[in-house]
């Protein structure tokens, strides 16, 4: 059953809110192919993170983000994986412009999210450190790094998912925040993007092909040429008032492309995940009673 919206905001129904490396990008992908969801125009909304881009306001985002021919009726599904553990004021933003959204919580094994995200930072350009190892102990020993996009570098942070969650259900109530797990999404990604459907009514139809897989590994041929690239680069800073956001865009992601290979990373180091491993133990034990679900499995090494 369609319901109003006001044309000033972007008033989602649904929003994804994390985990980074935790598969997200599958179950958006999978979303999007039921029917009566509108489309995105872009993968991730930073409309609440962003303050420039908020003070400017919903009407714009709208268009930015679902077309300026944006249909009311359509069920509007939406992605920030930095909302999972955001400051308060931007949670809000969220709330305030969608009352009566849902965010769904994709969580994976801590250890493995870790791993997983510091390859993609130093994809990006993000990450100076020259191993995992090393970032791992800075991040221990509380130390951080005065540079841009300092959040995509906290790898272990965000891996204490309760701590995020307990706050979102004071925030919004546990009823509206829907908590998946990797596992489940990667052995079946079209019936857990039809469980999140579920309370709205749509479904998936079985003719729907399921989409590529997104978010394939690479690594950068060039760091140099990566941190030029990434979202706070002088280069984006210098082409912002000489270029349309959309020919700004094609430009960086063919950047991108030319500057990427596929890669697939090396095994973790054995003590480096022992470590991971007795930081995480007590935290996933409060995860399980918050959340309910045997987690048992984070604790054993990968087969």
């Amino acid at each position: 059953m369609p319901r109003p919206r006001v044309t000033d905001r972007l008033d989602l129904d649904i929003m994804i809110v994390g985990a980074q490396k935790s598969g997200t990008s599958t179950l958006l992908s999978n979303l999007l192919c039921a029917p009566g969801v509108a489309p995105m125009h872009r993968p991730e909304i930073a409309y609440f993170t962003d303050d420039d881009e908020y003070e400017r306001g919903g009407r714009g985002a709208v268009s930015k983000y679902f077309g300026s021919g944006a249909s009311s009726d359509a069920l509007r599904i939406g992605k920030n994986i930095n909302l999972l553990d955001a400051p308060l004021a931007e949670i809000r933003r969220l709330l305030t412009d969608s009352p009566r959204v849902r965010l769904v919580a994709v969580l994976r094994n801590p250890v493995d999210r870790a791993y997983s995200a510091y390859w993609f930072a130093k994809r990006r350009g993000f990450e100076p450190a020259q191993s995992f190892s090393e970032a791992v102990d800075r991040e221990l020993s509380g130390r951080s790094l005065e540079i841009a996009r300092q959040d995509l570098r906290e790898y272990i942070a965000i891996g204490e998912y309760a701590v995020h969650l307990e706050r979102l259900y004071e925030e919004i109530g546990p009823g509206r925040v829907d908590v998946r797990l990797f596992e489940d999404l990667r052995a079946d990604p079209r019936r857990m993007a039809d469980d999140v459907l579920e309370p709205f009514g749509v479904t998936i139809p079985l003719s729907a092909l399921p989409p590529a897989r997104v978010n394939t590994s690479a690594r950068a041929r060039s760091q140099r040429l990566a941190r030029l690239t990434s979202s706070s680069s002088r280069l984006r800073r210098m082409l912002r008032p000489m270029l349309s956001p959309a020919l700004r865009g094609r430009i960086i992601r063919a950047l991108v492309r030319h500057n990427e290979v596929p890669f697939r990373p090396p095994p973790m180091e054995d003590d480096v995940r022992a470590k991971l491993a007795e930081h995480f133990e007590p935290r996933n034990r409060r995860l399980e009673a918050l959340i309910e679900r045997d987690l048992s499995g984070w604790d054993q090494p990968p087969r």
